[in-house]
């Protein structure tokens, strides 16, 4: 797993999970709208059923949308850039 925080815009950042020189998922790091820390994971790959498709990964996109379980935060990773909801 790699800890390196990448920004991709609008207080969001994304570290990359790895295995064998390949991402399979990230933890997707954001403020939640009290103002406090949140992050959430997301998988697309190594995973029965993974919820999120990668269309590419270089830049990171994801399909469907992103919907934080914990604070609502809502959103894409579109072109390695997060879109608001």
């Amino acid at each position: 797993m790699s800890e390196a925080r990448i920004d991709i815009g609008q207080g969001h950042e994304v570290a990359f999970f790895e295995l064998e020189g390949e991402r399979y998922g990230a933890t997707l790091y954001h403020k939640a709208p009290n103002g406090e820390d949140c992050a959430c994971c997301l998988f697309w790959a190594r995973r029965p059923d993974p919820i999120w498709r990668a269309t590419s990964i270089e830049p990171l996109t994801l399909e469907p949308s992103i919907k934080c379980l914990v604070c609502g935060d809502h959103g894409w990773i579109r072109e390695g850039k997060w879109v608001s909801a």
